[in-house]
């Protein structure tokens, strides 16, 4: 390193390339629904602090977020849809493996977050049915 330049710290990418495109995308569409719905919010002033909202506020910002659910629910599923794919493949074929064995022993794939950590996990924690599970994303 040379003197009077520093070198910036290295830090991991949170999203894949293709899902922080798809990331920018959703949040561009929801930005969309929510101008159509309110117009003229995107030009109205941040508040320097949070604002502690009234009652009246609270089942408002309810109401409104109650319209927003469907379209929370279509973008995250694709969100999240494509951020696990990538992440097994980041795995290997050693992950793809693993997943299709247990897809042939007929185990259903489930998503578990523990301690910020999200896993596929297959099995039902019995003598029987013993967990298998593959890290597919920490924090």
């Amino acid at each position: 390193m040379s003197e009077g330049r520093r070198e910036e710290p290295r830090t991991s990418a949170v999203f894949s390339p293709e899902t922080e495109e798809q990331f920018i995308r959703m949040m561009a569409r929801i930005m969309e629904r929510v101008t159509t719905t309110v117009p003229n919010m995107a030009r109205l002033p941040v508040q320097p602090e949070a604002l502690k909202p009234s009652e009246e506020d609270e089942k408002v910002i309810q109401k409104f977020m109650e319209h927003m659910d469907e379209e929370i629910e279509k973008y995250a599923k694709d969100l999240i849809r494509v951020e696990i794919r990538d992440k097994i493949l980041s795995r290997g074929s050693a992950a793809i493996e693993a997943i299709k064995a247990a897809i042939e022993k007929g185990k259903i794939p489930k998503l578990k977050r523990k301690k910020g950590c999200i896993f596929i996990q297959f099995g039902e924690g019995t003598p029987e049915d013993p967990i298998e599970e593959i890290l597919i994303a920490s924090t």
